[in-house]
């Protein structure tokens, strides 16, 4: 049920306000960029919920940045909800969540950025670490095709996607 509601609720953010956005409600973006979306100026005015807020946005002109995320969750989700239950699992992925969020605000402080970040990821990175930590020989199949054991799949991802927030 944990999974269901995450997916549901990062859809139904996604149309919200890809919606709003192309029928010109200019106050509906303003909320995401400002009020919803992770970023310093917003941490620095006081809206401390972005810290968990972005990772239910995704960048609206890039479907495939949500679709992703929801891979992921729809993978790696429904076996850590069934091995620790649905409360648990929902407190595991909004904490990985705010932890990750308050890793990119001390990156962009220390890289001066005052852009904004939106997306899933470290709750869905979170799932797939908990996932190869607990079923480590587990098979997953990269691309849908190569099969990887997921201990040696995840070092690789996470090395991916560091490489990936270096360059920005």
């Amino acid at each position: 049920r944990g999974v269901f509601a995450l997916l549901v609720a990062n859809i139904a953010t996604f149309l919200v306000f890809v919606i709003g956005v192309r029928v010109g409600a200019g106050s509906l973006f303003l909320l995401y960029d400002h009020g919803l979306a992770l970023s310093l100026p917003a941490l620095a005015d006081g809206y401390v919920w972005t810290l968990v807020t972005y990772g239910f946005l995704h960048n609206l002109a890039d479907p495939f940045h949500l679709l992703f995320n929801l891979l992921g969750l729809y993978f790696f989700g429904p076996m850590h909800e069934r091995s620790v239950g649905t409360q648990v699992f929902l407190r595991f992925f909004l904490i990985a969540v705010a932890a990750g969020g308050l890793l990119q605000a001390l990156a962009s402080l220390v890289a001066g950025d005052p852009g904004t970040t939106v997306g899933a990821s470290a709750g869905v990175m979170a799932l797939f670490a908990a996932f190869a930590f607990a079923h480590p020989d587990a098979r997953v199949l990269l691309f849908f095709v190569v099969p990887v054991r997921a201990r040696y799949l995840l070092p690789v991802t996470v090395g991916i996607d560091f490489l990936v927030w270096l360059t920005g």
